[in-house]
């Protein structure tokens, strides 16, 4: 009896502080755009708090905290990287790892330089163009700027549209293009409209 007791304690106590990352898949990024991923991990907590952390991150990223388990901070350069999740068992060291996917895209910028000229009863059409970032990209009009009569812009497109009614200069007009990791760029245009 006292063979098989001791037997089911080893065997008990071998289980004791296993740690496995549970994170399936970790979110991309983009350059300049602030990132943010918990990594989950089970494990018996009871002989010490379990601790996570990342190895291979892009730069720009790091955890901060290991009790937090956290990755954070904003990216500075694109690529694809494989990062190594770690969560081990503070007192009995025992860990897991596991190494997956991150993805970051390249910084949004708005590359129109400048938008064409119009003319009053001409229809007119123009586009603000992007680059980099994660589709899908839209925009709008800053609050301060307001499009010459007769026009329209579509945020989901870019697309300046419509047959101006109404010669002058528009002003300053402060466009910005959001992306789907949350990174934005703008930039200030104007369009003049010709009687």
């Amino acid at each position: 009896m006292k063979t098989i007791r001791f037997f089911w304690i080893l065997l008990l106590g071998c289980g004791l502080g296993q740690a496995e990352v549970t994170t399936q898949s970790l979110h991309d990024g983009t350059v300049g755009a602030q990132y943010g991923q918990s990594i989950t991990a089970v494990g018996d907590e009871s002989s010490g708090g379990l601790l996570r952390s990342a190895s291979g991150l892009p730069p720009g990223l790091s955890v901060p905290s290991p009790d937090q388990g956290t990755i954070t901070g904003t990216p500075t350069l694109e690529g694809d990287y494989d990062v190594t999740l770690q969560a081990w068992n503070e007192r009995s060291g025992q860990s897991g790892t596991k190494v997956l996917p991150l993805k970051i895209f390249p910084r949004l910028s708005i590359t129109t330089q400048s938008l064409p000229s119009g003319q009053v009863g001409v229809a007119y059409s123009a586009t603000i163009e992007t680059t980099g970032g994660k589709a899908p990209v839209t925009f709008f009009l800053g609050s301060s700027g307001t499009l010459p009569a007769g026009l329209s812009f579509d945020t989901a497109t870019g697309v300046i549209s419509g047959t101006p009614t109404q010669s002058g200069a528009s002003g300053t007009l402060p466009f910005v293009a959001h992306e789907a990791n949350s990174g934005n760029a703008s930039k200030d245009l104007s369009i003049g409209i010709a009687p």
